[in-house]
């Protein structure tokens, strides 16, 4: 995925989730396609326990980094501030479910753009998690290595014009 979508993605999420968290499954196991559902729901209703059961680990890690008040707990945050979903999530357009193994995607719409975008997600504790904090550190460990890879080159090219 291009780095432009992991962060448009990315951004959706912590727009919607710096303040809330998941809800109670309506099935021993719901499909990806429905934990993204029912994470929408408990944003919009500030529900703090569904949106932590439908969020994985390092997604409320990512939460509790980026909290609007960070004097407050994540849950008082969620209950505090207004949700703030995205166009393309409050009226959430999916299609072209995929699970590999503990790992899956669901296309969400994104009408900004006009475009489709692969929204992540993770198997944890036998559940589908929203793999948002997955996909933060992921695009910032790639971005730091092509950072990486840029800053030797530009090494090896000033080493090379001071000769």
């Amino acid at each position: 995925m291009k780095l432009y979508a992991k962060l448009l993605l990315l951004s959706i999420f912590l727009a919607s989730a710096c303040g809330q968290i998941a809800s109670v499954p309506s099935s021993p196991s719901p499909s990806p396609t429905e934990t993204l559902i029912e994470y929408t729901e408990a944003v919009k209703s500030k529900d703090f326990a569904r949106i932590k059961q439908t969020a994985s680990k390092k997604s409320i890690q990512l939460m509790e980094e980026f909290k609007t008040d960070p004097s407050l707990s994540l849950e008082e945050n969620i209950r505090k501030n207004e949700p703030n979903l995205p166009p393309s999530m409050r009226n959430l357009q999916t299609r072209n479910e995929k699970i590999n193994g503990n790992k899956a995607t669901v296309e969400i719409y994104n009408s900004f753009n006009d475009t489709w975008i692969d929204f992540e997600f993770v198997k944890e504790d036998g559940r589908w998690k929203i793999a948002a904090g997955e996909m933060f550190y992921d695009t910032m460990e790639d971005f730091k290595e092509k950072n990486d890879a840029v800053e030797r080159e530009l090494e090896n090219y000033n080493k090379k014009s001071k000769k």
